[in-house]
C-alpha cells in the first residue's frame, strides 16, 4: 500500500508543466535549422559608395543645417536667450556630425585630423553661443569654415 504524497498545489502544477514541455519538445525537430549564409565582404568600390552615402547623410542631417544656423547668427545675432540656445544646439549638431565622420573612418589620419578640427570648432561655436558672444562666434565659425574647406579640398568627390 502506498501512502499519498502531500505536495503543495504549486509543485503539482509545476510537475504538470514540465511533463507537458517534455512532451512538446519530443515533437520538435531534432536539430536546429542551419544558420543563414554569411554575406561576403563588400567590394572596395561598394564600401566606398556606402561610405560616401553615409558622409552625405551626415552632411544633410547635421552639418549643413547646424552650420547654416551658426553662420546666420553672425549676420543676425539672436536678441533673446532662447535663440542663443538654438544656436548652441546647432553647434552641438555640427559636433555630433564631426564625431560621426571620425567614427566612420578609423585609422584615416588626415580624415580624422580634419574631423577633429571640425569638432573643436563646433565646441568653440557652442561656447560662444552659450556666452551670447557674437565676436567669439564669428571667430569660432571661421575655424569651422576652415575645417570644412580643408576636408572638402582633400576628400570631395565630384558629382556624376
Amino acid at each position: 500500500m502506498s501512502l499519498p504524497l502531500n505536495r503543495p498545489p504549486c509543485l503539482a502544477g509545476l510537475a504538470a508543466l514540465v511533463l507537458a514541455g517534455s512532451a512538446l519538445s519530443a515533437c520538435s525537430p531534432a536539430a536546429p535549422p542551419p544558420p543563414a549564409p554569411v554575406a561576403a565582404a563588400p567590394s572596395p568600390a561598394a564600401a566606398a559608395t556606402a561610405s560616401a552615402e553615409l558622409v552625405e547623410k551626415i552632411h544633410h542631417a547635421l552639418l549643413i543645417p547646424g552650420s547654416e544656423v551658426l553662420y546666420s547668427a553672425e549676420s543676425a545675432p539672436p536678441t533673446v536667450a532662447a535663440a542663443w540656445v538654438a544656436v548652441q544646439q546647432s553647434a552641438a549638431k555640427v559636433g555630433q556630425g564631426a564625431e560621426q565622420l571620425a567614427a566612420g573612418r578609423k585609422g584615416a589620419d588626415t580624415w580624422n585630423t580634419l574631423a577633429g578640427q571640425l569638432a573643436e570648432a563646433a565646441r568653440a561655436s557652442g561656447a560662444a553661443s552659450a556666452a551670447s558672444n557674437t565676436d567669439q562666434l564669428r571667430l569660432a565659425n571661421e575655424q569651422l569654415a576652415a575645417a570644412c574647406t580643408g576636408c572638402h579640398q582633400a576628400f570631395a568627390q565630384p558629382k556624376p
